[in-house]
């Protein structure tokens, strides 16, 4: 028996299939910027339960599309249908950890290294945005950053600035949300 490949008609079937899982993060992106527009703050878990409920809706579509159609169509629906439902149970995966293990309002870390004199520390979100900032750091190095959990966008990086030093940014693990310290080792490397 002869294998031939799929014609390039197929492959374009199921590459647009695959183009289906980027429909809820548009939907939420549009109405999010709409909102952003009119100044309106998009309420992190409406936005997930708006994914949610698109997912939902993409990974039905494509159920049904799985039962009528048959070879690389077949496949290709059923991944999206698959992906789809993780995307729902990653959604709710979230909610479960966030209300059973709360993020902490604190970030709390201390400095070695470097003489921590004109030193500010910077909480930064996943587009780098600074989302808390203090220069208090006292003589043991320890400093607090103190910020509003936001659900959809937990902080994601510390920057320290230095006065004479380049920057240096170190992500965060999902622990030093949840209360655990944070030690960061300060090296200066000259502007």
């Amino acid at each position: 028996m002869r294998y031939s490949s799929p014609s390039l008609d197929t492959m374009d079937d199921l590459s647009s299939f695959l183009d289906y899982l980027t429909l809820p993060v548009k939907v939420v992106d549009l109405l999010r910027e709409q909102l952003l527009a009119l100044n309106i703050p998009a309420p992190a878990p409406l936005m997930q339960l708006l994914a949610a409920v698109v997912f939902g809706w993409v990974a039905w579509y494509f159920i049904k599309q799985f039962k009528k159609t048959g070879g690389i169509k077949k496949f290709g629906a059923g991944i999206v249908a698959v992906a789809a439902a993780f995307g729902i149970v990653g959604i709710l995966a979230a909610w479960a950890d966030e209300a059973f293990v709360p993020r902490s309002e604190q970030l709390v870390g201390t400095l070695t290294g470097h003489a921590r004199d004109n030193v500010t520390v910077e909480l930064h979100d996943a587009r780098s945005q600074a989302i808390a900032v203090t220069n208090q750091i006292d003589e043991r190095g320890t400093f607090v950053l103190s910020y509003e959990p936001v659900f959809s966008d937990p902080p994601r990086s510390i920057q320290i600035i230095t006065s004479n030093c380049k920057p240096q940014t170190y992500q965060l693990g999902r622990n030093h949300l949840h209360g655990t310290l944070i030690q960061v080792s300060v090296n200066c490397e000259a502007l």
